[in-house]
């Protein structure tokens, strides 16, 4: 069983998740969100800390007993709060969620096997930050949460786990390919480019946006109302642009009401009332037109592919035309004039993901699969083939010229599909596949077509063997795909058998 703990963290959010076996993957939780907020309320009665976004708010509003912007604290250092008539460390706030999550943690893996469990049981935890979290921040995360029994065996970056994701679930083996990532999940627009090359995925260049992580339409309605009233009524000094910038921040909340309002909202003109964080007895009225949100809104959205084009890959010396495909991870890239913007480069070089990022979680069990695993698909007709117990090599050979059988000659010709029908008896195909998940690796399969829709296995680096016959179960073969084969030996009918991923098909 796997006992490890994995955890996302962002500006105000952390998200964690378990995989005890390989179908179980599973978020830990208390709330509809799904989430373990960084949004605070110390109860003057008891002094015990709660959490959750409810207190977002109160805290903006400055109100006694609420805390927040945990991360952000943890980069300057040295902040106290105070709780029970005491100054503690503002890291302090962790303790709630370090309460349940080592509950949820403990109850759900007894759930597969007996599991002692107390508060000195350590956890092996793997972890990606949000590039919003500083170094700083990061560090003293970690040196808190493992004075509370969390081991961190792994610490990954997120383009990275998205990389190995997205090339896992399409069978991709790319050698030295270029993919582009734009990450907007909390307050910052984070962009890399990614280089991937056989089982490695490496950053080659990266670059944050600040404040540019927030929804369009939010950022648009909250500075259209903090300026208009400013200019009103002088309550913030327009040279104090730090004091500006909190209250643009703290209108954010208000502004995720009304753009849930205008789903519905017919009328022209939309009028509230609002207050600043300085003065919040002081009500002022405010009216925000539809037409100029959706006119801003629109400008804000295009400023993403500029960001994208003119200020990141340009001065890296990248073009667009080298990256394979452009990643748009969170809801705030993913409306319609900012993906019109990308389509632009490509109408399928762009994915869109939303805020749901669970799924990278799963890429941090990944290694901890047992090095032996059998492939199942594979497999399933040979229970009397013997398996060694050694992972096959983690990047796959050149697919130049795989070696040959003894007596053949090297003359094989690549191509990127093949049709059955076309071929005559006694041509010879030969496939390079490759599979980047733990114990698999890089294979082959030689075959010599026979005609009537058979092929004879001449060589197989995996269970087939030679003299077995094949007959496809598709009459096209593609790269990037998985090939099925029914397979018989010696007159017997084993059943059907999986190739890993396609990389190459060659011909002789």
């Amino acid at each position: 069983m796997n006992k490890t703990l994995a955890v996302f963290v962002n500006d105000d959010y952390l998200i964690a998740a378990i995989q005890p076996l390989k179908d179980k993957f599973s978020l830990l939780f208390t709330n509809d969100e799904k989430k373990f907020p960084f949004y605070f309320y110390i109860n003057p009665t008891d002094s015990s800390i709660d959490y959750g976004f409810d207190y977002k708010i109160n805290f903006r509003d400055n109100k006694s007993l609420f805390a927040g912007d945990l991360m952000q604290a943890l980069d300057k250092g040295g902040q106290k709060i105070q709780i029970g008539g005491f100054d503690e460390d503002y890291i302090a706030l962790f303790n709630p969620i370090i309460r349940d999550i080592r509950e949820l943690f403990a109850r759900e893996m007894s759930k597969y096997e007996e599991f002692p469990f107390s508060d000195q049981t350590v956890i092996d935890t793997a972890i990606v930050f949000s590039d919003n979290i500083t170094p700083k921040a990061q560090t003293a995360f970690m040196n808190y949460w493992k004075s509370k029994n969390f081991n961190f065996v792994k610490v990954e970056k997120f383009d990275t786990l998205l990389l190995q994701y997205y090339k896992a679930k399409n069978g991709l083996y790319c050698q030295n390919r270029k993919f582009a990532v734009l990450e907007a999940l909390g307050m910052d627009l984070n962009m890399s480019v990614m280089n991937v090359d056989g089982a490695n995925v490496s950053r080659l260049a990266f670059k944050k946006f600040e404040g540019y992580g927030i929804d369009p339409r939010i950022k648009v309605i909250a500075k259209k109302i903090v300026d208009d009233v400013n200019r009103q009524e002088n309550i913030i000094d327009r040279d104090d642009s730090a004091a500006i910038n909190r209250e643009y921040i703290r209108h954010y909340d208000k502004a995720v009401k009304i753009v849930e309002l205008l789903a519905t909202w017919t009328k022209p003109v939309i009028s509230l009332q609002t207050s600043f964080a300085v003065n919040q007895g002081n009500k002022i009225k405010v009216s925000l037109s539809l037409d100029e949100i959706n006119k801003l809104s629109y400008l804000y959205s295009r400023q993403f592919s500029a960001f994208f084009s003119d200020n990141f890959l340009s001065k890296e010396k990248i073009k667009t035309i080298d990256l394979d495909k452009i990643f748009l991870v969170g809801n705030s890239l993913n409306n319609s004039t900012v993906r019109k913007e990308f389509a632009s480069y490509g109408e399928t070089k762009v994915e869109v993901f939303t805020d749901d990022i669970s799924f990278v979680l799963g890429e941090l069990f990944k290694e901890d699969a047992a090095p032996a695993e059998v492939d199942e698909e594979s497999t399933m007709f040979q229970m009397g083939v013997q398996h060694i117990n050694k992972p096959e090599p983690p990047t796959p050979p050149k697919v130049t010229t795989p070696p040959p059988p003894p007596n053949a000659q090297p003359a094989y010709v690549q191509i990127a599909t093949l049709n059955i029908a076309s071929l005559s008896p006694n041509k010879k195909v030969l496939l390079n596949t490759f599979d980047p998940a733990p114990g698999k690796g890089a294979a082959h399969q030689e075959f010599v077509y026979l005609g009537g829709h058979q092929f004879k296995v001449l060589s197989s680096s995996r269970t087939l063997r030679a003299g077995d016959i094949a007959e496809p179960v598709s009459d096209v073969w593609q790269t990037g795909v998985q090939i099925d084969l029914m397979i018989t030996r010696s007159g017997k009918n084993l059943g059907r058998f999986r190739t890993r991923p396609v990389v190459k098909i060659s011909i002789m």
